[in-house]
């Protein structure tokens, strides 16, 4: 919210009627502006003078910073009476983003304003509605929206889904039912506050929102994607705004949750505004003593038909099927009787009695000298 308190003084002077039929007074390039403006101060200016029209936009919260600004054409003006005025014009979209305002001039010594274009009848605690609000967009070309701002009909609550864009990077859509206009503040700074970074070199694949700064969309759940990402089983890690995930993260720091891989692109959900990381499946999940290290190379995948478990051990050894809840839950331990050679094994889940649901599978396996490895885990529905 940027205005509310800005022009409380100003806007009882004229009473401003909004003619045009924009739902959200919130005017974009091509849109019709059309008000009636009435006040006892017009009834001292000469009816025979030629009217003109400066448009200015009002910038700042003390309703006295404001610039001339050409964001209207086709000005039209008709006196209805001597205390009311009729104005309509098109809208050129202005670089600045503020309140619409105008000055009206009589000939060279009459001159009534500037004043903003507010209509106090629809004003709402806490809200800017009713104030003729253009400019609105997000500055610089590094983060984009679709579809437009433009296209919907009330920004103080999107009707539909909003996405925010970095081309061939990624994106983090946002359900309906976001205030835009309350949260300009918000929206100056989304390029900073909303980070979407894929970068293989680094390793590092992740998508992040600061709640500080982007409050218009703090508490609300989002659909990620990121493009480019060559990792064959992510996981997803939630860590704290600026802040690496790595793999030995405890549970409380991930969301254990369906991620959908296409190719090289990944979509999944998330429900706050955090950094969310997308990682390998391999972690630490031994609850056994001694130390423990996840190693890369003990590949998990799960067969529904027959009901085992496939993973390639990178030595021989005894390994152990440990199956958790997609909360971290451990509910199941399974140690096979006799060794196992290096290369592709299998353990059989046909004699497990577990509800049927999504679980997590990982293998645990000593390598001899008192270590143990974890292998990757995956996600497995029991028949």
């Amino acid at each position: 919210m940027l205005f509310i308190l800005s022009f409380g003084v100003v806007a009882h002077e004229m009473q401003v009627t909004f003619l045009d039929d924009n739902q959200d007074k919130v005017y974009f390039d091509g849109d019709i502006l059309s008000v009636s403006v009435t006040s006892k101060e017009f009834s001292s200016l000469p009816k025979d003078n030629p009217l003109s029209l400066e448009p200015v936009l009002f910038l700042s919260d003390c309703g006295k910073e404001y610039v001339s600004s050409h964001f209207l054409d086709d000005i039209f003006i008709e006196r209805r009476d001597k205390h009311c005025f009729d104005i309509s014009g098109t809208l050129v979209y202005p670089d600045t983003m503020g309140v619409m305002g105008l000055r009206i001039r009589v000939g060279s010594e009459y001159v009534v304003g500037p004043f903003p274009l507010i209509d106090s009848s629809l004003m709402e605690a806490g809200s800017d509605y009713g104030m003729a609000i253009t400019g609105v967009a997000v500055p610089g070309d590094s983060l984009c929206m679709y579809p437009p701002l433009s296209t919907f009909d009330n920004l103080y609550a999107i009707e539909d889904t909003l996405c925010f864009i970095r081309r061939d990077v990624g994106r983090i859509c946002i359900p309906p039912g976001c205030n835009v206009i309350d949260h300009l503040g918000a929206l100056r700074t989304i390029s900073s506050a909303l980070s979407i970074v894929t970068d293989e070199k680094e390793g590092l694949f992740y998508a992040e929102i600061d709640s500080v700064s982007a409050k218009l969309l703090s508490q609300r759940n989002a659909q990620i994607t990121l493009h480019g990402i060559p990792l064959t089983e992510p996981v997803v890690r939630s860590v704290p705004f600026g802040e690496n995930a790595h793999d030995t993260s405890s549970l409380s720091e991930k969301i254990l949750q369906a991620v959908f891989l296409e190719d090289t692109t990944v979509h999944f959900s998330v429900n706050n505004v955090r950094r969310y990381s997308l990682m390998e499946a391999y972690e630490v999940v031994s609850d056994r003593s001694g130390t423990v290290s996840a190693h890369p190379d003990i590949a998990l995948q799960y067969r529904p038909s027959v009901q085992k478990v496939y993973f390639r051990l990178p030595f021989s050894g005894t390994p152990t099927l440990r199956l958790y809840t997609l909360q971290g839950e451990q509910v199941h331990t399974q140690q096979v009787a006799s060794k196992m050679r290096r290369g592709h094994n299998s353990i059989s889940l046909s004699e497990v009695a577990l509800q049927q649901r999504m679980y997590l599978a990982a293998v645990e396996i000593d390598d001899g000298q008192g270590r143990f490895f974890s292998g990757a885990r995956v996600i497995l529905v029991q028949p």
